[in-house]
């Protein structure tokens, strides 16, 4: 509560906005919990309890139909910074909410065994470029027998590993290669 800026949010008698119509009606929120602006521990803070209401905002869609749930995508840029047990065990229910989770971090190795094991368990699409020893022997388990630890590491850049859940099925592992943006290009890249 010595933060300003956590105590302006948390002391607030209701929300500025709700999540749920957010959800429901396509709308878009963007927060930025920049450690530099506001701080480690209070990012931290906020952004697990937003993620955590988040998640609850998305499983009260139990109250509508699922035909009538409209597709709602929660980008969690360095998700390990806000990832909580909680929301782990939340996201095989999410699924069926229609509440899509894109968690990319640098370090899996950075989140806490039980919720590395929960979202690695309820993930349907990986994606990896070059990774680290301690990473790399993580996820090799979800590459086998295609990939293995040292393919992992020594990826070139801008190469991929990944495996797609595609109509509810994974598919088998395999590799690609990203687009290099153009630095000297003055317009975006034609991706046609």
């Amino acid at each position: 509560m010595s933060n300003p800026i956590t105590n302006r949010i948390l002391t607030q008698p209701q929300s500025a906005f709700d999540l749920r119509s957010v959800m429901d009606e396509g709308k878009i929120l963007l927060v930025n919990l920049a450690i530099g602006k506001i701080g480690e521990d209070a990012a931290a803070l906020l952004g697990a309890l937003l993620v955590t209401k988040i998640g609850l905002a998305g499983l009260s869609r139990a109250d509508i139909g699922q035909e009538e749930r409209r597709d709602f995508y929660l980008y969690l840029d360095e998700f390990s910074q806000f990832a909580t047990l909680s929301l782990a065990n939340m996201l095989s229910e999410l699924r069926k909410y229609r509440i899509n989770l894109i968690a990319p971090t640098q370090y899996l190795s950075a989140l806490d065994v039980q919720v590395r094991d929960a979202v690695l368990g309820n993930v349907g699409t990986i994606i990896s470029f070059r990774l680290g020893l301690p990473d790399a022997e993580l996820l090799a388990g979800e590459f086998y027998p295609f990939f293995s630890a040292s393919d992992l590491i020594n990826l070139p850049n801008y190469h991929i590993y990944l495996k797609l859940m595609i109509d509810g099925k994974v598919s088998q592992p395999f590799s690609g290669e990203t687009l290099k943006l153009d630095d000297s290009a003055e317009r975006p890249l034609d991706l046609t």
